[in-house]
């Protein structure tokens, strides 16, 4: 069992083997999740960054449209416009 102590300032001292099998450096982010409903038990994980991320999700875009920067600027457009139509339907005034 490994343990760390909180201290004043409410910081932990990540145990060596702790840090070395979960690949953790300094500056990198963790992410606690509640294990038990009263948290007296939590998960950790190291927190990933955008640049980690990016392609996490291209097997499952196959078929899909290539995201351009047009496409990119006409999907926002539309986001935009169907936002501030839901934002005149909520004030009540007619859309235009």
């Amino acid at each position: 069992m490994l343990q760390a102590t909180l201290t004043s300032q409410g910081q932990v001292t990540v145990p060596v083997m702790v840090r070395k099998r979960m690949g953790l450096a300094a500056g990198d982010k963790l992410t606690f999740f509640p294990y038990s409903s009263d948290w007296k038990e939590i998960k950790m994980r190291k927190s990933l960054s955008w640049g980690e991320l990016r392609g996490i999700l291209r097997p499952y875009a196959k078929g899909k449209p290539k995201l351009t920067r047009a496409r990119l600027e006409k999907l926002r457009t539309e986001m935009y416009t169907e936002r501030y139509k839901r934002f005149l339907k909520q004030n009540g005034k007619r859309d235009s």
